[in-house]
């Protein structure tokens, strides 16, 4: 009976050291905290109809009821909306107080399109983003990673082109690791590292002289030889390149030190300071 009372007593007792063990990390973390001014964040789909029928966005905000400091629409590279990269980079920016749209475009162009449908479809994505987040004012910024960063090019274009209230919000690009070229569609040799050629594909040097004033941050991790930075060369808008070294071209898998770059370029497109 002595014997039975001891393991019952321990056994409370680590019972008790658990429970306390769990209030002190829910303090630390906040579990119960009222921490009102700290927003959870909010991840989910959004189906928008656009041009050629219904999509399903990919959304991170940093919470329901959190204005975000800016709006990005972020596409993907053409192998679509991977956990280890796209997603990695979306949920840092909205830990960051940004609210992304993230563009599969590997889905997206499962039919071809053109720079006009491209840029229909930004408007009424950003529209849709807007009213969701009731973020009718925020700034936008149009990026996106390899294939979705030279969409990204004549997405701003097209939006910079037109009288609409959108060109006046357009603050930045941030484009991580664009090619030369690319398509309005996808084709099998693009995902095996050939530049895009023929019919509707276009140099993104061919858009060098019609981004104005706005602000571009590119990114290039060393040692990829799929990137192109030479279009900078030719650009007239104030822009700025961020080299991680030995990153290739996935940035070592989005790495911490390519985040913390891409947040610092992010805060240089907001600040919109030249250097």
């Amino acid at each position: 009976m002595k014997l039975r009372s001891v393991f019952i007593t321990l056994g409370t007792l680590l019972l008790l050291l658990g429970i306390a063990a769990l209030i002190v990390t829910g303090m630390n973390y906040g579990w119960w905290s009222r921490r009102t001014h700290v927003a959870a964040p909010a991840n989910y789909d959004l189906v928008v109809p656009l041009t050629r029928g219904s999509f399903t966005l990919k959304v991170y905000s940093p919470g329901e009821d959190f204005v975000p400091k800016a709006l990005i629409i972020f596409g993907s590279g053409d192998g679509g909306w991977k956990p280890i990269w796209e997603d990695r980079v979306a949920s840092y920016l909205s830990s960051k107080g940004y609210a992304v749209a993230g563009i599969d475009f590997k889905t997206y162009s499962q039919t071809d399109f053109s720079e006009e449908i491209l840029g229909k479809d930004t408007l009424t994505i950003a529209a849709a983003m807007r009213k969701r987040l009731d973020a009718s004012e925020v700034p936008l910024v149009i990026g996106g990673f390899s294939m979705g960063a030279v969409e990204a090019i004549p997405q701003a274009v097209y939006i910079l082109a037109r009288d609409h209230e959108e060109s006046e919000k357009l603050t930045g690009l941030v484009v991580c690791a664009p090619g030369k070229r690319g398509r309005y569609g996808l084709r099998m040799e693009d995902t095996m590292d050939e530049e895009p050629t023929g019919p509707d594909t276009f140099a993104i040097a061919d858009f060098s002289k019609k981004l104005g004033a706005l602000r571009v941050a590119q990114f290039h991790g060393g040692g990829d030889i799929l990137s192109s930075r030479l279009w900078l060369n030719r650009l007239e808008a104030p822009h700025r390149l961020w080299e991680l070294p030995n990153g290739f071209h996935s940035f070592s898998g989005a790495s911490d030190a390519f985040l913390a770059q891409l947040s610092e370029g992010l805060n240089w497109v907001l600040d919109g300071t030249p250097k």
